[in-house]
């Protein structure tokens, strides 16, 4: 076929290069060059400081030369304070304090400083490839910075029987990369820029200890616990309506933490079985007929708190150890019936007739209806995703140097372990808090739920020998 020429393929549509594949090619050009130095010194075994300094160009970077040559660098040092001669206490081993400060980076390899098409299908129509925009030109592109400040200090006591370390950090990345709101004429909303800017502080806590000690048995345990409070300071996104911030994937917002969940208050049912929310000035409203001004922040998918707790026994030959973890401070939306999804395990327990507005959450059976777009965002269907676990428990049993010797191996050992035996959540949480997936998908209908309850992790056992020679 000619191209620009009519056929008669063209009306009926009978031409075969509709379905041909014609190929392709993609082409990559990522260069880096990159200088580092490293380097630590240490003073009469009491003072140690450190540094260290890169410089990495690149062609993803903008063509603004003052965005160029930006090093990463970091210095960081430690007293021994134990090591002092006025220092005199005998039952502390070791006492450290150590301090850092430091300013690293990170790139994305999927935008550049110039204009980047990308190419679609070819048309036999028109004869020709349509070319869209896969990146706008962005002269001022540069690394997305990250300032690091952390404050540590060691402890071991009691002949290191005992040891305690305790750090503090503070973590400020600025010009990350992200979609900032433009003018639509244009021809896009938004284009990703240098904008972004998170705020990560907290504190992380180890103990670690050898509560009893003889010949033939030893018990060490370590625990560890790390709180952590993140807030996203510029994110410059146009959420215009209510469903650009309570929908299936979480929110980044300034002025909240990562992965925000957005929503409106539940105000029940009304005598349709529709779905009412409180509004901003506290009266009681369609759901359908909200605002942004109705929205509500419901909490962060992110764990605000982690803590582990391992145990390790052993006694002569035997080694018996086990660890539990847990993590605290963040929410889950529930799956729920949002009066279409037929197949939600909640079904039988909607809206039927009037006057189920007194007992029931659930909104009325469609086969479409604006519910689905709000129900599933309320307050009522946000649940707390705490949760501990014993995460896995291991016997081992080492077998005599003697006995290995005389097959020629060096050591042997037989194990059996199992995991995820049991969990603890909260009182109003009926899933596996570990499993549970938003619909990072983004998408949203009749028949799909935004929160997916997915199977638990199930118990396992393992048995196993390792040897070598």
């Amino acid at each position: 076929m000619v191209s620009g020429v009519y056929n008669q393929d063209m009306l009926n549509g009978n031409d075969l290069s509709y379905s041909l594949n014609y190929g392709g090619y993609s082409i990559s050009d990522n260069r880096f060059v990159s200088w580092y130095f490293n380097g630590s010194y240490e003073f009469d075994n009491r003072y140690i400081i450190s540094g260290s300094i890169r410089e990495d160009l690149t062609n993803f970077f903008g063509t603004d030369p003052k965005y160029r040559h930006k090093p990463m660098w970091s210095v960081g040092g430690t007293w021994k304070v134990n090591n002092e001669k006025f220092f005199n206490i005998d039952w502390i081993d070791r006492l450290n304090v150590r301090a850092s400060y430091g300013v690293n980076g990170n790139i994305s390899l999927t935008d550049g400083p110039y204009l980047i098409l990308s190419a679609g299908s070819y048309n036999p129509t028109t004869g020709g490839v349509a070319n869209g925009i896969s990146s706008f030109p962005n002269n001022s592109l540069r690394w997305e910075k990250t300032t690091t400040t952390n404050l540590g200090i060691d402890i071991n006591v009691l002949n290191n029987r005992l040891g305690f370390s305790f750090d503090y950090y503070h973590k400020k990345s600025t010009d990350l990369l992200a979609s900032d709101a433009v003018d639509p004429t244009l021809g896009v909303s938004s284009i990703r820029k240098n904008v972004g800017s998170i705020r990560n502080q907290g504190f992380e806590f180890t103990i670690n200890g050898t509560p009893a000690k003889s010949r033939d048995f030893r018990w060490d345990v370590t625990y560890n616990l790390s709180i952590n409070k993140n807030e996203v300071l510029e994110y410059n996104v146009s959420r215009k309506y209510p469903t650009s911030w309570a929908w299936v994937s979480p929110v980044h917002a300034a002025g909240y933490p990562m992965y925000g969940l957005f929503g409106y208050n539940f105000a029940g049912l009304d005598d349709k079985g529709q779905t009412m929310i409180y509004g901003a000035d506290g009266e009681k409203k369609l759901a359908s007929a909200c605002t942004v001004d109705d929205i509500v922040y419901l909490g962060t998918a992110v764990p605000k708190t982690d803590m582990a707790l391992t145990n390790n026994f052993s006694y002569k030959n035997w080694n018996l150890s086990f660890m539990f973890i847990a993590k605290f401070g963040h929410k889950y939306r529930k799956d729920a019936f949002q009066g279409s999804n037929i197949n939600s395990r909640y079904v039988g327990e909607r809206w039927q007739k009037a006057g189920d507005e007194a007992t029931k959450i659930y909104p009325v059976l469609k086969s479409w209806n604006m519910d689905m777009f709000y129900f599933p965002f309320c307050d009522v269907n946000i649940g707390n995703a705490s949760y501990a676990k014993l995460r896995d428990v291991t016997l081992t049993y080492n077998f005599d140097n003697s006995l290995t010797k005389l097959i020629g191996m060096s050591d042997a050992k037989v194990y059996l372990q199992a995991r995820n035996l049991f969990r603890i959540t909260a009182s109003d949480c009926d899933i596996d808090p570990e499993t549970f997936e938003l619909n990072y998908d983004g998408g949203m209908g009749s028949s799909t739920n935004s929160g997916y309850a997915g199977l638990p992790m199930n118990p396992e056992f393992y048995i196993g020998l390792t040897f070598s020679f």
